[in-house]
């Protein structure tokens, strides 16, 4: 396996390849394995049997090699299939453990199965990054807590309620933060999610309402979220619901202050949001040891299976070649003995047993070290001679 790699957080913008325009690209690669990640950060060619990926990177980009060259860097075996586990847990993301990137690589795995270039190691392989990337992400903390201000607040009104299950949220504001906000929040099932806003329009998830019905709103809120232009336009005054949590997404601030009235009112602001995110983004940092440990696992499985595949030839002729001994010697040793069937098919059945058994630690030894390794390369050794083959040493078991 190699792969060629653009980072395009450092590589010039107009490198970067939209999405739609994978299938074409994949289309002019050579008919071997091919998967090509595209996204807003990188620029990814995994190959199967090419020693050059950078120059088919090229090729699928559509653009001249040297123009390509300061950017990309190249990897081979372990090193490329290690580094496609590491993108699908989230390790080689901007923002480490972000989910967005295995949504990426299942529809980049979908293109090359739809183009006809996704055969059985590409395949294989990338099915089990994705198993590796929803692994780390349920068994370690690294995609845990928010980073953005937009899912710390909902996260920090969640722990203040003890959870929005059951509760009425009011958002104020049409721009992107409010809508970004009310996408979270329609994730945690509140009771009612009322948007007020100045012109308001239907929308599927949300009661909308006209600013003229602001304070019949706030009037029912467990949960209030301000993200409109204007400061102070919450006052003591309207904040008047008991107990109220209120966040602050204004700048500057939706709250006016001082906040006054009876207690009961919990307001979090952009510096409890800022925190929130220092936090989390600690978090995440002291659980990419464990994350690492998964990946390290999970590639020397994969590259076990990898050995074991390109060893299947000569496990193969190995096996054949026994069988062709098994066959020719009981065939020797029972020749005018005048044996009853079931004699011969217990014959059969024990030297079957045996050839297995036989077989055994030079199979596994086989498997665990690849036609490249010592004991493969003895096998081809006596191949290319016509001699037979040596048998690996171990024991048989009891």
């Amino acid at each position: 396996m190699t792969a060629a790699l653009i980072d395009l957080r450092r590589a010039p913008v107009e490198l970067a390849l939209p999405a739609t325009a994978v299938p074409e690209a994949l289309r002019r690669l050579p008919r071997e394995e091919a998967l090509l990640l595209a996204t807003c950060q990188r620029l990814e060619l995994y190959q199967v049997g090419e020693p050059a990926p950078a120059i088919w990177l090229a090729r699928a980009r559509g653009v001249d090699g040297r123009r390509l060259r300061p950017w990309v860097r190249e990897l081979h075996g372990r090193a490329a299939l290690t580094h496609l586990l590491r993108v699908a847990a989230g390790l080689d993301s901007a923002t480490p453990g972000e989910s967005e990137v295995l949504g990426q690589l299942g529809a980049a795995l979908d293109a090359a199965r739809r183009a006809g270039r996704l055969g059985p190691i590409l395949g294989w392989l990338g099915r089990t990054a994705l198993h590796v990337g929803r692994r780390v992400r349920a068994e370690t903390g690294l995609a845990r807590g928010s980073l953005s201000l937009f899912g710390a607040a909902v996260e920090l009104a969640s722990a203040a309620l003890s959870g929005l299950e059951g509760r009425t949220v009011v958002v104020l504001g049409g721009g992107q933060a409010a809508e970004r906000t009310l996408q979270i929040l329609a994730g945690r099932r509140p009771a009612r999610l009322i948007q007020v806003r100045r012109h308001p329009a239907p929308a599927g998830n949300r009661e909308v309402r006209g600013w003229e019905a602001l304070q019949e709103c706030l009037d029912l809120a467990d949960l209030v979220v301000s993200a409109v232009a204007a400061g102070g336009v919450l006052t003591a005054a309207r904040l008047r619901r008991r107990p109220l949590t209120v966040v602050d997404l204004g700048a500057p601030p939706n709250v006016q202050r001082p906040v006054t009235g009876p207690p009961g009112l919990r307001l979090i602001d952009l510096a409890d949001l800022e925190e929130r995110c220092r936090c989390n983004r600690e978090r995440r940092r002291g659980e990419i040891g464990a994350a690492e440990v998964i990946v390290e696992r999970a590639a020397e499985g994969a590259m076990a299976w990898l050995r074991a595949r390109r060893a299947a030839p000569a496990a193969t002729a190995l096996r054949q070649w026994a069988e062709s001994v098994r066959r020719r010697e009981v065939t020797a040793g029972t020749r005018c003995r005048g044996w009853a069937d079931a004699d011969l098919e217990a014959v059969e059945s024990l030297t079957r047993r045996l050839v297995d058994r036989l077989l055994e630690p030079s199979l596994q030894r086989l498997r665990s070290e690849g036609p490249e390794g010592t004991y493969g390369s003895l096998l081809a050794a006596a191949a290319t001679g016509g001699t037979p083959p040596p048998l690996a040493s171990g024991r048989l078991g009891a």
